[in-house]
């Protein structure tokens, strides 16, 4: 239990690290884009990069917008997307900043600024696991979800990706035979979400 909780520290403080980089400039509307990192931290996420997975993405966003809605939806049996986990980060004034997502069979975690919310997924049990990560510039609409990335577990040899645009079809996912389907997505808003307080500076 001890050598788990030192690993978890080891790679918070690295995700720390790779969050204080500067964030990519935009112009334009509000926007959010995979993360142009620089050679030393190219070499922090290699050194994360052990059966896990990192993704780092910089957004601009305009005045008003005051808190960032990070969630966990497993696509349910009737074909729609079920929120099972949730988490809101204080916006605190930062229109341009870096969003953090560790990722592996096991669990997501969710980083920005300093604070950090765990998701744990008990899917490792599969035999295949297929993800797709946004990668193309996204606009940001204001109370409505952006899909980070879809991650699809499956016993069979065989395996067809998901995209993230398939956010939009669930039901495009629900014909592939998958055992199960997450999506992970992120929402800007300028009210006060329902969910757990994160406050921007508070570890």
């Amino acid at each position: 239990m001890e050598k788990i909780r030192s690993i978890r520290t080891v790679l918070a403080f690295s995700l720390v690290f790779l969050l204080a980089g500067c964030s990519g400039k935009q112009d334009g509307a509000m926007t959010i884009q995979k993360a142009e990192l620089t050679e030393k931290e190219q070499q922090t996420v290699a050194l994360i990069e052990t059966g896990r997975s990192v993704k780092l993405y910089d957004y601009k966003t305009e005045p008003g917008i005051s808190s960032l809605l990070f969630s966990v939806e497993t696509l349910n049996e009737q074909g729609q997307w079920e929120t099972v986990a949730s988490s809101v980060f204080s916006q605190s004034g930062q229109e341009e900043d870096r969003v953090a997502i560790l990722f592996s069979d096991d669990s997501i975690t969710f980083s920005c600024g300093e604070g950090r919310y765990e998701v744990m997924l008990g899917s490792s049990h599969y035999k295949n696991t297929a993800d797709s990560w946004l990668t193309e510039t996204s606009p940001i609409r204001t109370d409505e979800k952006i899909p980070l990335g879809i991650v699809a577990y499956t016993d069979s040899d065989s395996v067809i990706f998901p995209n993230t645009d398939d956010y939009e079809e669930p039901e495009k996912l629900a014909g592939r035979q998958y055992k199960e389907v997450k999506a992970v997505t992120l929402q800007f808003s300028g009210k006060t979400l329902p969910g757990t307080e994160k406050e921007r500076n508070t570890p």
